[in-house]
């Protein structure tokens, strides 16, 4: 059983609100997080599964008087996005009776769970996004493994590479073929399938959702309704472009990051430490594993982007609180990083604000007057230390 940051957190929301929504893709650890958590008190906590037929029924002929029934109680449900009606069932129970702690919600994410019913429990619940495996989770000399593997429980933990594989396999078989038709996306199963793959080929990259579209028959809007549908469930992350009006022809489109590595090197076909040091999108790879860290590990307020100009000026990473620059963060892979002379400029036209080299494995160490050094393995120290670290009571 490997601890998961975000317990301590849910454990903090619980105190502070009647519901805490936990979301995040299939198979990264919610319900084994939950049933931890229920371990605790039992008696105090009933668990339901909604995708399981005998629990949904359960919910069925009167789930109001249900849910009243077991006021006293903790509820679990899981896999919310079943029965989205049940919202407005916990918003009349909510404010009848405010007391914090009464219901915890797990979805898969779905479009509809995010944007549509849940907006009745506004000022009721609290959302929380539970990541697969972090760095800062698992043993020290795992990062390597995490990096190769992800950070889907089952993958990570898998006894070899090649069931790790597997499990993967059937991962993205699943979402693609199962949950996303579940989630509401009506676009048929093998342009959905090329999509993904194709992305993978993409990591990294300026987003062209045209280019997209030309190489696998679709338009423009049917590739970005795609695009928002892997979004919304978790699976991709489109990294905004930092953009202010400084009189620099600035990069406006967003950057795209498939969020598990192990699913970019399943999709990559890269099945082995040895062939991903080796591949072409090694350094990208890299790149969108780190980037989830910082996210990861980012106080709330935080926004990510990117900075790119179309004279070559860059950086990886900006992090600012509405339209201040607080930190710029370079990615690479080497253990000794060295600024270009397009990160000087970029930092000039950001105003210079304090600059982190994230690298596998150095030591930490002050480069230049504003400028420092860490490895991905000290990384929540160094955002601690610029004052951007979550806070994790």
């Amino acid at each position: 059983m490997i601890d998961r940051q975000t317990t301590k957190v849910a454990l903090d929301r619980l105190r502070l609100y009647p519901a805490v929504a936990l979301l995040g893709p299939r198979q990264v650890g919610k319900t084994t997080l939950v049933k931890e958590l229920r371990k605790a008190n039992p008696d105090q906590v009933l668990y339901f599964d909604l995708e399981n037929y005998a629990d949904r029924q359960a919910f069925t002929e009167d789930r109001f008087f249900f849910l009243q029934a077991h006021a006293q109680k903790t509820i679990i449900l899981d896999e919310v996005q079943f029965l989205p009606e049940i919202f407005r069932d916990i918003r009349s129970l909510v404010d009848e009776d405010r007391r914090n702690g009464r219901f915890i919600l797990l979805g898969s994410a779905s479009p509809k769970l995010i944007q549509n019913d849940s907006e009745s429990l506004t000022g009721r619940v609290s959302f929380l996004e539970l990541t697969p495996f972090l760095v800062s989770e698992v043993p020290d000399n795992n990062t390597s493994k995490l990096w190769q593997r992800g950070g889907y429980p089952r993958s990570f933990l898998a006894q070899t590479d090649q069931d790790s594989q597997q499990i993967l396999n059937d991962l993205i078989n699943n979402y693609v073929t199962r949950d996303l038709p579940l989630f509401g996306l009506s676009t048929e199963t093998r342009v959905v399938d090329l999509a993904f793959r194709m992305l993978a080929t993409l990591q990294g990259n300026i987003l062209n959702a045209a280019e997209i579209g030309k190489s696998i028959g679709r338009s423009n809007t049917t590739i970005l309704k795609i695009l928002d549908y892997f979004e919304s469930s978790f699976m991709i992350r489109k990294l905004p472009p930092w953009y202010v009006n400084n009189g620099k022809r600035l990069i406006k489109r967003p950057k795209l990051y498939i969020r598990d590595s192990g699913i970019l090197h399943n999709l990559l076909q890269i099945n082995s430490e040895e062939a991903l040091l080796r591949h072409y999108q090694s350094g990208n790879s890299w790149e969108g594993f780190v980037i989830e860290q910082i996210a990861a590990n980012l106080q709330f307020g935080y926004a990510l982007s990117f900075y790119r100009t179309a004279q070559g000026a860059e950086v990886d990473v900006v992090v600012s609180r509405g339209i201040e620059v607080v930190l710029v963060i370079e990615i690479k892979r080497s253990d000794k990083p060295t600024f270009s002379k397009g990160n000087r400029v970029a930092t000039e036209d950001l105003g210079n604000p304090p600059f982190l080299f994230v690298t596998p494995s150095a030591e930490d160490f002050q480069m230049e007057k504003n400028a420092w050094v860490c490895s991905v393995k000290t990384l929540d120290a160094s955002l601690k230390k610029f004052g951007v670290e979550k806070i994790v009571w």
